[in-house]
């Protein structure tokens, strides 16, 4: 069984894309990330884990399957899903290797020489609260809508008609 916990730190940051307002607001919050981990084979690993991260509960099922390359190089699959409340839910997968001196199992790689990653827990995505509005007509330097500028006589922006 292995797991961390913390707090995760963020702030809310919004841009307009296109005619769209995007909002992401990442609050200050605690998280946490636990599996309880099975080596079904030396070089086959599957386990079951539960996360909270940004403010969600999820059920994670994953596993990883090590091939002995020789010479000390050992290539992986792995892949992870996610069962979350709100839409917190996804898969991901993807290769990697280890390096070292000697042909070790993928147990022993674990156990011995690598340190636990748990920086791949959001699967490349942003887990903040996110939210779109319509984005306000677009406005020239005088503070009136594009085609019209800031009349002082009457106060208010006016659409400027030649002749």
């Amino acid at each position: 069984m292995r797991g961390i916990a913390g707090v995760e730190f963020g702030n809310s940051v919004s841009q307009t894309v296109g005619s769209v307002i995007q909002t992401y607001d990442l609050r200050t919050r605690f998280f946490d990330e636990v599996n309880l981990a099975y080596y079904l084979q030396d070089d086959l690993k599957v386990y079951v884990g539960y996360r909270y991260m940004y403010g969600k509960n999820a059920l994670a099922l994953g596993g990883e399957w090590g091939l002995p390359l020789g010479r000390g190089v050992m290539a992986s699959l792995f892949a992870e899903g996610r069962i979350g409340e709100n839409g917190y839910d996804g898969i991901w997968g993807g290769l990697r290797f280890y390096f070292g001196q000697k042909n070790k199992s993928l147990m022993q790689r674990h156990r011995e020489d690598d340190p636990t990653n748990w920086g791949n827990n959001d699967g490349g995505s942003i887990g903040g609260s996110g939210s779109t509005s319509p984005a306000p007509p677009p406005t020239t330097t005088n503070g009136c809508p594009d085609g019209e500028f800031f009349d002082s006589f009457l106060g208010e922006c006016t659409r400027f008609e030649p002749g």
